[in-house]
């Protein structure tokens, strides 16, 4: 009995430091979760943190993947359509009747836009990025070879027409179509002011043909050499240049015969665009009323005192600037006003 007492206090001693370990164990274990649990938490807004950082990288590198391929299918799908110039040149019956923009031209200056309009997309996608200047560079080369292509197959179909003064309008209706789209949109910057003024020149060149060939003939009919003065004893039949009243009477039938052929004819074509068809007419109208002018008050005295004058004088040089007003309005014969 005296050896067991002894032993209690030790053991309660060694049970108290036994129960302190555990508890100081636990206290550390606590502080060590506590501890892992707000650094896990850390660690988790972290990598929140870098994800949302990682995100528009991963999504600027899969929207520049996309655009690569995008770019390859671009390049291939002008490739093809560069392709199928050719076969459209060799295509018969697909010239417009009345000279105006064909529906290709439309359509191939429409898709070149679109190009553009992918091109801004991605200037801003790649900034100024290498990549950007060399895809730049690819959409500009596809371009030129566009509009190359699309300007030697009209100039195919400009030979398909019989009446040589339409080809030249359809080729100055087409052409400057071409011209006012580049400079309306961003095409000037990659074509450039050159081409714009090169181009700009061969629509005025088809212009200067379309009078020469369509006005030269009824131009020289206004154009009698004088043979000479027959003084105050000249007949009444022959004018005081020396041509006869016969001639005359031949030259204005021949005049009235040629207009109202031109008339006929040209008020069915068609200049779409206003300030060219304006520009075209007062540029006929300049070299056309002053000669017509010139002939009747140099011949007009040897038909004026005939029974029927207006037989051969039908026209005032008012009423034929009139009639000017009509031409490339693309009216049906049943429509022209007189």
């Amino acid at each position: 009995m005296e050896r067991t007492g002894p032993g209690l206090p030790e053991g309660m001693e060694a049970l108290s430091r036994q129960a302190s370990a555990l508890r100081e164990a636990l206290e550390r274990s606590e502080e060590n979760t506590q501890g892992m649990v707000a650094a896990l938490g850390s660690f988790d807004s972290r990598v929140s943190a870098i994800e949302a950082s990682i995100r528009p990288a991963q999504v600027r590198t899969q929207a520049i993947t996309m655009a690569h391929e995008n770019i390859d299918r671009t390049i291939e799908n002008a490739e093809a359509i560069l392709a199928q110039f050719d076969i459209v040149r060799r295509q018969n019956g697909t010239n417009m009747q009345n000279g105006t923009v064909h529906p290709f031209t439309l359509e191939v200056i429409k898709y070149v836009k679109s190009l553009l309009d992918y091109q801004s997309t991605l200037k801003i996608l790649f900034q100024q990025s290498e990549t950007g200047s060399e895809t730049e560079s690819q959409l500009a080369v596809v371009i030129m070879k566009i509009m190359q292509a699309l300007q030697n197959n009209l100039n195919g179909k400009s030979k398909q027409y019989k009446d040589p003064a339409l080809s030249h309008i359809f080729l100055m209706n087409n052409l400057h179509y071409m011209v006012t789209s580049v400079r309306r949109s961003q095409a000037k910057d990659i074509l450039g002011d050159d081409w714009i003024q090169r181009h700009g020149k061969i629509v005025q060149q088809n212009a200067n043909q379309y009078k020469r060939v369509a006005w030269a003939r009824i131009l020289q009919t206004l154009t009698i050499q004088a043979t000479g003065g027959t003084g105050s004893s000249a007949p009444s039949d022959v004018s005081s240049s020396g041509v006869s009243r016969s001639m005359i009477k031949e030259r204005f039938k021949s005049f009235n015969a040629q207009f109202e052929e031109l008339h006929a004819v040209q008020s069915q074509w068609t200049i779409p665009d206003q300030e060219l068809r304006d520009n075209l007419r007062l540029a006929v109208a300049e070299v056309f009323l002053p000669a017509y002018r010139s002939f009747i008050n140099r011949f007009g005295n040897l038909v004026q005192r005939e029974k029927n004058p207006h037989k051969h004088i039908k026209h005032s040089p008012e009423a034929l600037e009139q009639l000017l007003g009509q031409f490339f309005q693309g009216q049906q014969v049943g429509e022209q006003k007189h």
